[in-house]
């Protein structure tokens, strides 16, 4: 669980969403969340365009914040802020059976998220964010919370390849990214670039 992408439809840049997210999932992303600030009925088929040419590459699709949208698309997931409905109510809605995962901020929250039974957590804004808008974080809560819990850590928020070794070397699972790698013609790239680097920092 290397490399979350965060597909948000404002770097679409007149792509089609579904081809964007095969690009994706055909160069090696671990997850993809859609992100949308649509009519429900328009998420959801987004996101059944989106699983459609991703099913074979084995890796989930979850959506942003809204578990009802992600039950009637069948998503693998769903990804919900402390803002959202609650992880008892997302599993009620999804059943156990899909990802829940939570966006944290503080050791403390990301206890209770671990408790209440989230499948991973993000924690951020690592750095300021073009995509999001949203405070910005010290990386030793990060390193703090990656030593507490026993899920999946990711850190989000302005990550590209140029201070991602910042990041890594607190030791969590991986790193999430929208706009570093949406924002250009050749995704299959960025992403095999990342992929590249995040291996070999781990691996040393």
């Amino acid at each position: 669980m290397l490399l979350y992408v965060i597909l948000d439809e404002k770097w679409l840049k007149g792509r089609k969403i579904e081809e964007v997210a095969r690009r994706l999932a055909s160069s090696g992303v671990s997850m993809i969340q859609l992100r949308e600030h649509k009519k429900a009925r328009e998420i959801i088929e987004d996101a059944r365009k989106i699983k459609s040419v991703i099913q074979n590459y084995n890796i989930p699709l979850l959506v942003n914040n809204r578990p009802d949208i992600a039950l009637e698309a069948d998503a693998g997931g769903v990804h919900i802020g402390q803002d959202d409905v609650s992880i008892y109510t997302a599993k009620k809605i999804l059943g156990k059976s899909k990802l829940i995962g939570v966006s944290v901020h503080s050791v403390e929250e990301a206890l209770l998220a671990e408790k209440e039974g989230a499948n991973y957590l993000s924690f951020g804004s690592i750095f300021p964010s073009k995509t999001k808008e949203s405070v910005v974080r010290p990386t030793s809560i990060l390193r703090k919370i990656k030593k507490t819990v026993g899920i999946p850590v990711f850190a989000i928020g302005g990550i590209t390849l140029e201070n991602i070794d910042l990041v890594i070397k607190e030791g969590i699972d991986g790193i999430c990214v929208s706009r570093d790698i949406l924002d250009r013609e050749d995704i299959e790239k960025r992403v095999r670039e990342y992929l590249k680097m995040l291996t070999h920092i781990l691996r040393d």
